[in-house]
């Protein structure tokens, strides 16, 4: 029983420094994450430094949370600023991935559609409809009201509509109309 318990003090003992640096190495990202944010509009190079720091902090630390799928995002959309698309993709195809790795489904989807307006940007229409299309699919099982599936329905008829698709485009944009 002795044993047991001096087992477990160790053990605990062990830990404690552990969580602590995990939650200050998490606090340290999110205020610097913040900042990065801050400066978005401001400052494109300032969000690149904040947002490099943030993830420096949490990297090592813990790389399966809301917070550094939040950290990739503003990495995406620093570079999306930058019309750096490619890179911007590869930032929001990591969020995508880590938010459903973590149950966050919602952030994921809003994601997935940041990768198909990248996909349009780098005039890969095919690609960018299948994300929006797997967005689609995402918000007519489990939010068929939300406004984000119209704005998808929208952005799916645009996409026709430049490359030509008129008959198409009609189906979405009309689609979309009851969102609006």
């Amino acid at each position: 029983m002795l044993f047991r318990r001096l087992l477990l003090l160790t053990l605990f003992l062990g830990i404690n420094p552990l969580i602590n640096a995990q939650s200050q190495a998490h606090d340290s990202a999110k205020s610097l994450y913040e900042k990065a944010v801050e400066f978005e509009s401001q400052n494109i190079d300032s969000t690149f430094y904040y947002v490099k720091k943030a993830y420096e902090q949490l990297k090592s630390v813990d790389s399966t949370n809301v917070l550094f799928a939040d950290i990739l995002n503003q990495y995406g959309r620093a570079y999306y600023l930058k019309q750096d698309f490619k890179t911007a993709y590869s930032y929001f195809e990591r969020v995508y991935e880590t938010s459903l790795s973590i149950g966050e489904e919602a952030n994921a989807y809003k994601v997935k559609v940041n990768m198909a307006i990248c996909n349009r940007q780098l005039d890969l229409p095919e690609r960018a409809l299948d994300d929006f299309f797997d967005v689609v699919s995402y918000y007519e099982e489990t939010a068929p009201e939300d406004i984000n599936l119209g704005k998808t329905y929208f952005n799916i008829a645009d996409l026709y509509f430049l490359n030509k698709q008129h008959e198409s485009a009609e189906v979405y944009y009309k689609k979309s109309e009851p969102f609006f």
